[in-house]
């Protein structure tokens, strides 16, 4: 996530004026495939929840 964050971070601005004139929600769907059954740790790091809050973006977290 943090690679993904840090291509758009710093463009607060222009993503939430996107995102209010175009009606548009901003998702980040994180998709974790399991190995051997065995469930990992996620944990995000305060940095990435207040980036992710400034964009008013909502996660998704899939596990298959």
């Amino acid at each position: 996530m943090k690679k993904i964050i840090g291509l758009i971070q710093g463009k607060e601005d222009i993503l939430n004026r996107i995102s209010s004139e175009l009606n548009i929600d901003i998702l980040f769907d994180v998709v974790i495939q399991l190995e051997n059954d065995e469930y990992p740790v996620m944990r995000l790091k305060p940095d990435v929840l207040k980036f992710i809050a400034s964009i008013s973006a909502d996660i998704d977290f899939n596990v298959y």
